[in-house]
């Protein structure tokens, strides 16, 4: 599988927010070497492969977000795609 691209964050990969590290993503159960930490959900979520957060199944499985605050966003697509899928 190749790297996992997000519109609205190009430079995740650069950025220092990807563990690279050996984890079992707690959304789709895979055992992965890349994965997010963190989301803003009220369960306790500490691996979440980057291909769950960027077809939103880890946003719909958690009911969170990954993005806490951020300006208002009229078109809903995009609202989506920020807080779900990036």
């Amino acid at each position: 599988m190749g790297k996992v691209k997000f519109k609205y964050y190009p430079n995740v990969y650069e950025d220092n927010v990807i563990a690279h590290v050996e984890g079992v993503c707690q959304c789709c159960g895979r055992t992965v070497n890349e994965y997010i930490e963190s989301m803003y959900a009220v369960e306790d979520v500490d691996c979440i492969c980057l291909q769950c957060v960027s077809d939103g199944s880890a946003a719909a499985k958690f009911h969170g977000s990954f993005i806490e605050d951020a300006d208002p966003v009229s078109d809903p697509e995009k609202q989506d795609e920020i807080f779900h899928r990036t």
